[in-house]
This record gives C-alpha cells, structure tokens and sequence, in this order.
C-alpha cells in the first residue's frame, strides 16, 4: 500500500499495472478504490497547502 502510495504521489506519477493487479489481488477492487481516493485527496491537500505557503502551526515541532 505504501509503495502505491508513493507512486500516485511522485511527479511524475509511477503507478504500474502491475502494482494495481497487486493491490486489487491483496484488497479487492473497493478498497483500491478508497485507498487510491484517500491518497488523492492528501495528496490535493498537501499540494494545496504548499501552493498557498500555508504552515503546520507548530505541530511538527511537537513531533520533534
């Protein structure tokens, strides 16, 4: 799933059939799905967030 992930993620994105037939064979076709929406929306947020220079508010200095 994290390597799916990933691919969706990178510019360009590296998503391989072969790594869709993976994960359909391990999740089923639903949960590719949900899993490819959730990684999109993320994906969309964190480019939104960038794009408008918009901060972590102190969080990930917490997590330090």
């Amino acid at each position: 799933m994290l390597a799916y992930a990933e691919a969706m993620t990178v510019t360009p994105p590296k998503v391989t059939a072969e790594l869709v037939t993976g994960m359909v064979a391990q999740l089923g076709v639903p949960a590719v799905g949900e899993l490819t929406m959730m990684v999109a929306v993320g994906n969309q947020r964190s480019r939104f967030n960038i794009a408008l220079g918009l901060t972590s508010q102190g969080l990930r200095d917490r997590c330090e």
